[in-house]
C-alpha cells in the first residue's frame, strides 16, 4: 500500500521544501543579474550550490546510512529556513549584495549535500517494495508541481516588490520543515560497528560493480551538464526575447510543466519494458528540445521547448532512480543517492556554470545550442559504449 500517514507527511514536506528552493533560485538569479548585469554570476551561483555536494560527497551518504534519516531530513530543512530567513532581514535592511547572496547560496548548497540523498535513501523505508516505482513517479509530480508555482508565483512577487518573494520563499521552506516533523521513525538497515575510512568509498564501489547503474548515472550527468540552459534565462529573457520577470518565471516553470505531464503519466503507466533503450531516446529528445529553445526569438515556442525538454528529462530521471532504489542494499542507499545528487546537481550546477561561461564568451544563444547538440551525441556515444543500457528490459 502506497499511502500512509508518514509517506503523507514525507509527501508534503519534499513539495513545500522544493516549492521554496526552486522560488529561491529563481528570485536570487533576478536579484543577482539587476545587481551586476552579468551572466557570470548566473553560473556561479549554480557553482556554489554544487560545490558542497562534491566536497561532502562521502560525508552525506554515509551519515544518511548509519544516522536517522528522519532527522536528517528535519535539520536541513530548518537550516533552509533559517537561512532564507536571513536573505529577508538583509533586504529589509538594505544589506544584500552580491557576497551575502553567495554565502547564502552556500549554505543552502551544504544542506542539500545532506538533505537530497537522505530524502532519496528514506523513501524505500517508507513504502513497500513494490510501490517505489509508483512512488518516485509521485513524488516528481508533486513536486513539479509545486515547482511550476513557485516560479511563476516568484516571478510575479518579485516583480511587484522583491522582499516579498524572498518572503514566500522563507514561508514554504519553514511550513515544509513544520510537515517533515509529522514523518514517524521507521526502521532503516544500519550497522553497529564504527565508522571506517573505507566506508566512504563504498557507494563508488557499488556503482561502479553495476555498469547498468553507472551508465545511466553518467549518460544524465553529461547531457544535461552540456545541455544546460537555465541559468541564462534572464539573459534570454532581456536580450532575445524581451520579455520581463514575470515572463522569466513562466520560463523557469516550463521544464517543471513538462516534467509534471510526463511524471502523471508515468503514475498512471509505469515503464515496465524497454527501459534502457527509452532513456536514451529521451535523453536525444532533450537535446533536440534544448536546441529549439536555443535557436527561438518566440516566447511561446520557447516556453514549449523547455516544456519539452522537462518531459524526456523526467523519463531519464524515472529509471535512473528506479535502478538505484532497486539494485541498491538499503545499508549502501545514502552513500549510492549522495554520488547521485551529485551527479545530478553536478549536470544542473556545473550545467548553469558552463552556459554562463560560455555565454561570456561565445554568446548565449550560441552557447545554448552548442549545448543541445552535445546532449544528442552524448545519447548517440552511450547507446554503443553500454550496450548492457541499451538491452535493458525491466529493472
Amino acid at each position: 500500500m502506497l499511502w500512509s500517514p508518514t509517506y503523507f507527511a514525507y509527501l508534503v514536506a519534499r513539495s513545500l521544501c522544493f516549492l521554496g528552493m526552486q522560488t529561491m533560485l529563481l528570485v536570487l538569479a533576478l536579484t543577482l543579474y539587476d545587481l551586476t548585469e552579468n551572466a557570470f554570476y548566473l553560473g556561479a551561483a549554480g557553482l556554489m550550490i554544487f560545490v558542497p555536494a562534491l566536497a561532502l560527497i562521502a560525508v552525506s551518504g554515509l551519515a544518511a546510512d548509519r544516522l536517522s534519516r528522519r532527522l536528517i531530513v528535519i535539520t536541513c530543512f530548518a537550516i533552509m529556513a533559517l537561512d532564507m530567513g536571513a536573505i529577508c532581514l538583509l533586504a529589509l535592511h538594505g544589506k544584500l549584495t552580491v557576497l551575502t547572496i553567495f554565502l547564502a547560496l552556500g549554505v543552502i548548497g551544504i544542506a542539500r549535500a545532506f538533505v537530497n540523498p537522505t530524502l532519496k535513501a528514506l523513501l524505500i523505508n517508507i513504502v513497500p517494495r513494490g510501490a517505489v516505482p509508483r512512488a518516485i513517479a509521485l513524488n516528481t509530480l508533486t513536486s513539479k508541481a509545486m515547482t511550476i508555482i513557485g516560479p511563476v508565483m516568484g516571478g510575479l512577487i518579485y516583480a511587484a516588490a522583491p522582499i516579498y518573494a524572498y518572503a514566500f520563499c522563507a514561508a514554504a521552506l519553514t511550513i515544509g520543515t513544520l510537515a517533515a516533523l509529522g514523518i514517524r521513525r521507521v526502521a532503516q538497515e544500519r550497522t553497529s560497528r564504527p565508522a571506517r575510512l573505507s566506508d566512504l568509498s563504498q557507494g563508488f564501489h557499488t556503482i561502479l560493480g553495476d555498469r547498468v547503474l553507472f551508465a545511466a548515472m553518467t549518460l544524465d550527468l553529461t547531457a544535461v551538464l552540456l545541455g544546460g540552459a537555465t541559468a541564462l534565462l534572464p539573459v534570454y529573457a532581456a536580450t532575445i526575447l524581451f520579455v520581463g520577470p514575470a515572463e522569466v518565471g513562466m520560463l523557469r516553470a516550463a521544464p517543471a510543466a513538462g516534467t509534471l505531464l510526463s511524471a502523471a503519466l508515468l503514475v498512471w503507466r509505469p515503464l515496465e519494458r524497454r527501459s534502457g533503450a527509452i532513456m536514451l531516446l529521451s535523453i536525444a529528445g532533450y537535446g533536440a528540445a534544448i536546441t529549439t529553445f536555443g535557436l527561438s526569438h518566440l516566447f511561446w515556442l520557447s516556453l514549449v521547448a523547455l516544456a519539452v525538454a522537462g518531459a524526456f528529462d523526467m523519463v531519464s530521471i524515472y529509471v535512473r532512480e528506479n535502478l538505484i532504489q532497486l539494485r541498491t542494499p538499503d545499508a549502501m542507499r545514502g552513500r549510492v543517492s549522495a554520488i547521485n545528487n551529485v551527479f545530478n546537481s553536478g549536470a544542473n550546477e556545473l550545467g548553469d556554470f558552463r552556459a554562463g561561461t560560455w555565454a561570456v564568451l561565445i554568446g548565449a544563444m550560441p552557447a545554448v545550442v552548442f549545448g543541445g547538440l552535445c546532449s544528442i551525441a552524448v545519447a548517440a556515444i552511450w547507446s554503443g559504449r553500454y550496450r548492457e543500457l541499451m538491452r535493458l528490459d525491466r529493472y
